[in-house]
């Protein structure tokens, strides 16, 4: 597998579209398309961006060898979480944290249970 291969993979894990993909990594949808198919070059810039925005391992993408992602503590992954509320596009997340000072403990619990078996969807294999 090269490394256009690796990229489309973890595009794929993470069910983004070319376009949603190529935004998060400040890149066009046409140039994304030429990656994954081993006709353009990633730039280390393209490296550093999808690492920092997808949590993989550099060593992973350039060369396969090693684990696909990075083991993020839990502090690290709060902030990648409030990072991405800041700058959310269709600011889904920042109205889902908006509503949630307005929850009593009861609902807070509830919507958290509702998320761990959202997670749990998207993690099992169909």
């Amino acid at each position: 597998m090269d490394i256009g291969e690796r990229i489309k993979s973890i595009r794929k894990e993470k069910n983004l579209t070319l376009a949603k993909f190529g935004q998060r990594i400040q890149m066009s949808e046409s140039n994304l398309s030429r990656i994954e198919k081993g006709d353009y070059t990633v730039t280390d810039k393209n490296i550093a961006l999808i690492c920092d925005r997808f949590d993989v391992n550099e060593e992973w993408l350039r060369t396969g060898a090693g684990d696909k992602y990075k083991e993020l503590r839990e502090e690290e992954k709060l902030m990648k979480f409030v990072r991405e509320l800041i700058k959310d596009d269709d600011d889904t997340l920042q109205k889902t944290a908006m509503i949630l000072p307005n929850l009593t403990e009861d609902q807070l619990k509830a919507m958290y249970q509702m998320a761990l078996v959202l997670q749990e969807k998207n993690t099992t294999p169909e």
